[in-house]
């Protein structure tokens, strides 16, 4: 009776495991349904108002989109849905090279696709093409380490170039895009025509920015086009939409404020006080108490005779952090364990502030990099307008985030166009007419402005963002 009891139990597990397992599996497939279909309707309504030609690549690129080995990962707020591509589909930009090719779209919070790209990954040194490991796209995305050597190409969903992200030795190495300088006395003496007569083109010389893992930068040229040229190149094929000629266009920047000028005061302060004693002493102290895992901070203020003070260090978690309030005070520094620049938080908290002591002028972020940033303020009454116009959003256990609409932003910028972290918050600081001021210090101790401008074509659209920073 025992055994018969015991295989009778062993029996109603099993069917309990089958029955587990399907609605498993069904789960499974559901979910990839659904994600499916939020593609295909961000296919179609790429397709409205579109080319023929393009649509026609639409359809054979969705054609050939392996949805029953799709996988999703996330990353903060940021879901991606990851489609393998048919090895038979070939691209221009990737001919004669061995490259695995994923279709990747970017959700927000609300689910909604900000943007799908197609990444394209290469191994070095490989003979064999392998796959890319599941878990990969949000490290590539973000910069983190890969555990292969590789190059990793991002194209648009028409095939054009946008940028190339570098790893070896489980690093992020740096991203390459293009970037434009107008040529000398912006026009370029042509070859001879059938005449026998020479032409005068406006001209654009286009470089390949190389983006340093440091932020530093390299300028390589490329090549040049002129507004007679195609933006179609057998090797660059990219930097312009199709039938669009390469004249890369103008930005009309001439009635700004010089973002250098605005914010040399701020930059002077700044340099200053980070060589001064008191903070040279208390900046290490925040760094050997960073080696707890969490985040601290302190602030900076002054006695009745002008001697400088500061206040205990605070301890945060490892996620979040407070800087104390202190009498007089002046500047704050805290200490962020990643290599990211200002969070949205350290943002408006700083806006705060100074607007509760007009005598605070500095905000002080040191990343686990050893690389210091710095806010300043350029124009009260614009940040407090900035405050105003977008308010906010409250992150609980998180710093506070950017209203939905910047966050995408910024998370297009880098997805889309390779900008780091800092050059899209760089962007969106000025875009945004926000009054503060972001520098990052350089290995002088001075303190420079970063400032970020899109590359545009002939048509008015954006091919990639360039660091432009103060000298």
């Amino acid at each position: 009776m025992k055994i018969y009891q015991n295989l009778q139990f062993l029996f109603l597990m099993c069917l309990a495991f089958v029955a587990c397992k399907k609605l498993a599996d069904s789960g499974e497939i559901d979910t990839i349904s659904q994600n499916q279909a939020k593609i295909q309707i961000w296919f179609n309504n790429k397709k409205t108002n579109n080319s023929v030609q393009r649509n026609a690549w639409i359809d054979a690129l969705n054609n050939n989109l392996l949805y029953d080995k799709l996988w999703t990962e996330k990353n903060g707020n940021v879901q991606y849905l990851i489609v393998p591509i048919n090895d038979n589909f070939k691209f221009k930009n990737n001919k004669g090279q061995r490259a695995r090719s994923y279709f990747v779209s970017a959700l927000n919070a609300s689910s909604k696709i900000i943007y799908s790209v197609i990444v394209q990954y290469r191994p070095n040194n490989s003979q064999t093409t392998t796959h890319l490991a599941e878990g990969s796209i949000a490290d590539i995305f973000n910069n983190k380490a890969l555990k292969e050597d590789c190059n990793i190409r991002v194209i648009d969903i028409y095939d054009n170039f946008l940028y190339t992200k570098y790893f070896k030795d489980n690093k992020y190495v740096s991203t390459v895009n293009l970037g434009k300088k107008i040529n000398a006395n912006n026009q370029l003496n042509r070859s001879a025509t059938n005449n026998g007569s020479s032409r005068l083109d406006n001209c654009i010389d286009w470089y390949w920015v190389t983006t340093y893992a440091d932020g530093t930068q390299t300028w390589e040229f490329a090549f040049t086009t002129c507004e007679t040229d195609s933006c179609h190149d057998s090797d660059f094929a990219s930097i312009c939409p199709d039938q669009v000629d390469g004249n890369g266009g103008l930005n009309n920047i001439g009635s700004l404020p010089d973002p250098c000028a605005e914010a040399q005061t701020g930059s002077t302060n700044a340099k200053n006080f980070s060589q001064n004693g008191k903070f040279i002493t208390v900046k290490g102290s925040i760094i050997s108490a960073a080696s707890d895992g969490k985040e601290h901070g302190v602030t900076f203020g002054k006695d009745a005779n002008g001697n400088i003070t500061n206040s205990n260090i605070s301890t945060g978690s490892a996620i979040s952090g407070t800087v104390p309030n202190w009498q007089n005070a002046f500047a704050d520094l805290h200490n962020h364990l990643d290599p990211s620049p200002p969070s949205n938080g350290d943002i408006y908290g700083f806006i705060d502030r100074v607007n509760s002591n007009n005598n605070f002028e500095t905000r002080y972020i040191l990343t686990s990099s050893g690389t210091m940033y710095a806010l300043v303020i350029t124009d009260l009454n614009k940040a407090n307008v900035f405050n105003s116009n977008f308010p906010r959003v409250p992150n609980p256990g998180f710093s506070p985030d950017f209203p939905e609409h910047i966050v995408d932003e910024i998370n297009e910028m880098k997805g889309l166009y390779g900008a780091t972290e800092e050059m899209a918050l760089a962007f969106i600081m000025e875009k945004y007419d926000m009054g503060v001021a972001l520098l990052k210090q350089d290995s002088d101790g001075n303190f420079k402005r970063l400032n970020t401008v899109p590359n545009k074509n002939s048509d008015g659209v954006v091919i990639s963002y360039t660091a432009k920073n103060c000298n």
